[in-house]
């Protein structure tokens, strides 16, 4: 099975339908993911292929619970090269999503994606998500720092009773089972097969 074919069956799995024109607007996105990949050391993508399923593939698990927020606020905290906070924003056209990254490359890299998959309800922010000065109903990330710094971030960044997901390495027991104050709502599979999504509710 090709790239393309894994990305919709696991789009399908999740409740998302994905046209012949998403995909080649996502593979569009996926080609500079790896072209910028190459060229910045941000990430380490060889082909639009391995940017799809690895880079844009995670996002998918957002889905995967009923009760994941699709309208209101998002920030992808720390978010790299976009791929993670648009791809979701992408699936979710009542879904304002902020990405938010300190870094002056990762921010040109997103900035490029978000205008290549020609998204409006997304914006990115070249700071410290704690500059940005705002409050979410949800806040993800992935490889953003142990467990024990990124979820207490992740928990002031979020309004009471909003979520946090963490894209985190599979067995990882700092957010499986937390020490700060929230909730675990559940943990999903993604893409790539060494990443799992937790859930929490503050």
């Amino acid at each position: 099975m090709g790239a393309e074919e894994r990305f919709s069956s696991f789009a399908d799995s999740v409740g998302l339908s994905t046209t012949s024109r998403d995909l080649s607007c996502l593979m569009r996105g996926a080609r500079w993911l790896a072209q910028a990949s190459s060229a910045s050391g941000v990430s380490q993508y060889a082909t639009a292929e391995d940017a799809l399923l690895r880079a844009m593939g995670p996002a998918l698990a957002y889905f995967a619970d009923p009760e994941a927020i699709t309208t209101g606020r998002l920030v992808d905290i720390g978010c790299g090269n976009g791929a993670l906070g648009a791809t979701i924003a992408f699936f979710s056209p009542n879904l304002f999503v902020d990405l938010v990254d300190r870094a002056k490359r990762a921010y040109t890299i997103a900035e490029v994606l978000v205008a290549r998959l020609g998204l409006e309800n997304a914006r990115v922010h070249h700071a410290a998500a704690q500059e940005v000065r705002r409050r979410w109903d949800v806040a993800v990330f992935r490889a953003l720092a142990p467990a024990d710094e990124a979820l207490p971030l992740a928990v002031s960044l979020v309004v009471p009773g909003g979520h946090v997901c963490a894209y985190h390495r599979r067995g990882d027991t700092g957010f499986e089972r937390p020490t700060v104050d929230l909730e675990v709502v559940g943990s999903y599979e993604t893409l790539v097969s060494e990443l799992s999504l937790t859930r929490y509710r503050r």
